[in-house]
């Protein structure tokens, strides 16, 4: 497949900004990726009180991330009516008044054709309806297919809301969710971020972030949901006046609400919105950067927001990406690892420079029973030397399968035909992996930055399908 189509394909189905991914790592591979699912919330204006800086958040899966972030897309995403909206079940309180700005989706149940927020109409879709005055926005209205209650055409209430950030395939009920998880201890202490506060025939809410003390002990709760007129995300907290941690248990869990966990949870996906840009997405299309030094025209901006958003390279230093930086074999061996989905290995290694606990010693396991990477002698891997651009090309294509080229004139002049990674650099060059240094030039003996990698890695992940 060619970059050009990969890249399409890419771009279609918005996954150019995906959450990034947690894993053991050098001291700057390590820096990168210490924020997890707290650059989500800076900023936010959606909380009054929020947890003490402190206190240690939840470590949570790449899906219950990618749930957390479904959940954040609909509660940040901001819209103006054109015209006063009448609101749940026709309440004067509940409704939408023209030239005010609401946060979150319309409230109320799906139209009967299916075409309603979030499953039929993308984020960008109800914002270019919201500014249309002819919308059916403004002149249709819905009707449940439960409760015969109308509402919005457009629109998302609580349990459509829980259903979006798990990802089911159709919008649930209070009634029906039950159907999609496992129940779980109805105390405060049991729950996990992902799980649903549910009250049949009344409400439900999520879990979007836990805190702990130096103790362990659990001292704040997140929860996100859709209430009449608008979305809203509270902290729970402990000590707190407004809604203390306790108010969880006396006034929903000891009243009638039961707590739901998705059997699904580890398998939610999440596509970036550039209708709604939460902080953390890196996209070049809307501008939404985390890092200081990545300038969005610059022909590594795609890649780095790739790698960082689907958990294979973040940035040195928080806001700090460094593409001119080179990096170590280590480090590509652990990147390979992650593009695809860090598997576990068995078998011992023959390098007496590799201990048992460094970082990156699952990754080289892998890599070297897989075949994928060799040592720089017989008893050394050299974790610590610069890997040059010719070494990650012959790495990449050895983890492909070693999938021989078309052709074996090689565009490069300095890449001799009886070189190591002259059939690599071929078959990099005809799948769109690389196009060299300039014209004519690959530089396989250069060490590669950091840019470089990245680039590369996005599009192999591409062209081999290795992306989430």
């Amino acid at each position: 497949m060619k970059i050009a189509a990969c890249l399409r394909s890419l771009a279609a189905m918005g996954l150019a900004a995906l959450l990034a991914l947690g894993a053991a790592a050098p001291p700057a591979l390590a820096r990168e990726e210490q924020s997890g699912l707290r650059r989500v919330r800076e900023g936010s204006h959606m909380a009054s009180e929020q947890p003490s800086p402190a206190w240690r958040h939840a470590e949570v899966s790449q899906g219950v991330r990618n749930l957390v972030k479904r959940a954040y897309q609909l509660t940040e995403i901001g819209w103006t009516p054109l015209a006063d909206l009448e609101g749940w079940k026709g309440l004067e309180k509940n409704r939408f008044l023209a030239g005010q700005r609401y946060t979150g989706l319309p409230y109320g149940q799906p139209h009967r054709s299916g075409s309603y927020v979030p499953w039929e109409t993308s984020l960008s879709s109800f914002l270019e309806e919201v500014a249309k005055p002819d919308s059916p926005m403004y002149s249709g209205r819905s009707v449940s297919q439960v409760q015969q209650n109308t509402g919005p055409f457009f629109c998302c209430e609580c349990s459509a809301f829980v259903s979006y950030a798990w990802n089911l395939p159709t919008r649930q009920t209070t009634r029906t969710l039950e159907e999609y998880s496992v129940p779980v201890e109805n105390r405060v202490s049991a729950l996990q971020v992902g799980d649903c506060l549910n009250q049949v025939g009344k409400h439900a809410r999520l879990v979007t972030d836990l805190c702990y003390d130096q103790q362990d002990r659990l001292v704040g709760v997140e929860i996100s949901e859709e209430r009449a007129p608008a979305a809203r995300r509270i902290w729970y907290l402990e000590g707190s006046a407004e809604h203390p941690l306790s108010e969880l248990q006396t006034e929903y869990l000891d009243k009638g609400y039961t707590v739901l966990r998705c059997r699904t949870r580890d398998r939610v996906g999440y596509t970036h919105s550039c209708a709604v840009p939460l902080a953390g997405d890196l996209c070049p299309l809307c501008g939404c950067n985390p890092f200081q030094d990545v300038d969005l025209g610059k022909w590594y901006a795609g890649a780095a927001a790739f790698v960082n958003n689907q958990g294979l390279m973040g940035g040195t230093e928080p806001g700090i990406f460094a593409p001119n930086e080179t990096v170590t074999r280590a480090m590509v061996v652990t990147i390979l690892w992650r593009m695809y989905h860090s598997p576990l290995a068995q078998g011992t290694l023959p390098f007496t420079d590799v201990r048992t606990n460094a970082y990156y010693y699952a990754a080289l396991r892998w890599a070297w029973t897989r075949g994928c990477i060799s040592g720089t002698g017989p008893r050394s891997f050299s974790p610590n030397e610069l890997c040059t651009r010719g070494q990650i090309a012959a790495i990449l294509w050895q983890a492909a399968g070693r999938p021989a080229p078309k052709s074996s004139a090689c565009p490069f002049s300095d890449v001799a035909a009886g070189a190591y990674y002259h059939d690599a650099v071929c078959w990099a060059v005809e799948q769109g992996i690389t196009a060299g240094k300039e014209p004519g030039i690959f530089g396989p003996n250069d060490p590669a930055t950091r840019a470089e990698l990245a680039m590369m890695a996005w599009r192999t992940c591409v062209c081999l399908g290795l992306f989430s």
